[in-house]
């Protein structure tokens, strides 16, 4: 998509104007930094325990009841269970 580098309020922006319903970011400085009264596209942000793939497979399923359970313009946060 060309996206690679854009972050934040562009980031988000892009998402919007591309049609996207939900942005899924690791990036937990991004809420604090949005005004969301703006913004339309629903964000998951993933807090996982450690790096790498597996952490994130340990995530897939509440991001998928998160997805299946919306709520208009949702910012939720994903943490691992530990």
């Amino acid at each position: 998509m060309g996206w690679s580098g854009t972050k934040n309020g562009k980031l988000l922006a892009l998402a919007e104007s591309n049609g996207f319903e939900w942005l899924i970011t690791l990036d937990d400085d991004l809420p604090p930094e949005q005004n969301w009264d703006t913004i339309s596209v629903n964000v998951i942000v993933l807090k996982p325990r450690k790096q790498g793939k597996s952490s994130l497979y340990e995530l897939v399923p509440k991001i998928l009841l998160t997805i299946n359970n919306p709520e208009p313009k949702q910012l939720s946060w994903i943490t691992s269970d530990n």
